[in-house]
């Protein structure tokens, strides 16, 4: 295990990021905030995932000044534009379409 000056904090459920931490030889906690996951509609769809993971990270203020705070954020996108998660089965198929051409 890597040793850290501060504990690590994965704000994420991730279990694929929970994976890249174990693999990499850190030690860290997981804790998840409520956050809210909305964007500016003008918010170019590249700069979202970016927003989005500071959006999270903000919500660990407190914490951060005895913790490191890790957090991140993934959207898909077809062109411009940004699927978010899927209210049902049907909404996930018909992304599957789009996204399979």
């Amino acid at each position: 295990m890597l040793s850290l000056s501060s504990p690590l904090l994965l704000g994420s459920a991730s279990p694929r990021r929970q994976q890249i931490l174990r693999d990499a030889g850190f030690s860290f906690e997981v804790r998840v905030k409520p956050t809210d996951e909305a964007f500016p509609a003008d918010l170019p769809s590249v700069e979202v995932p970016g927003f989005l993971a500071r959006q999270k990270a903000n919500a660990f203020l407190e914490e951060s000044h005895h913790a490191l705070v890790l957090t991140a954020d993934t959207v898909v996108r077809v062109d411009e534009v940004i699927l978010n998660k899927p209210a049902d089965a049907a909404e996930s198929f018909s992304m599957l379409r789009t996204l399979s051409g």
